[in-house]
């Protein structure tokens, strides 16, 4: 009994020939165009463990531009989750003002009380009374 094929048009475009009812499955077809990022990641992994470009391309039924696109952005993503200082100038700036104004709230503190201490002269102001 041989398997019967269809031609459906894949993700970026491409014609592949696929078996008779698989719509839906393995990412091949019509009724799954889109992927989750649990699949994409399945496939990249595939990639990223030793197995050919072309065998995931078929495996998982998707273009071979498609999936060095998404082993591209995981690559990428992992080199910026690797990186030990991640700077933020917007970060950077709202650190800065705001430690001056912590600074200056110090300051204002520090004066206010040898201000007290020199009103009080020595003489609690509780006990004035």
């Amino acid at each position: 009994m041989s398997k019967s094929y269809r031609v459906v048009q894949g993700n970026a475009g491409a014609t592949e020939r696929v078996p008779e009812g698989t719509e839906g499955t393995n990412g091949v077809g019509p009724a799954t165009r889109r992927w989750t990022a649990s699949r994409k990641l399945d496939a990249v992994m595939c990639v990223l463990r030793g197995q050919s470009l072309d065998a995931v391309s078929r495996k998982y039924g998707v273009s071979l531009h498609d999936l060095t696109l998404w082993r591209n952005k995981v690559l990428s993503g992992a080199e910026s989750a690797l990186k030990t200082k991640d700077i933020d100038e917007t970060q950077d700036a709202e650190k800065k003002t705001l430690l001056s104004k912590i600074g200056e709230i110090t300051m204002d503190c520090e004066l206010l009380r040898e201000k007290i201490k020199r009103l009080e002269n020595g003489v609690p102001f509780h006990l004035r009374r």
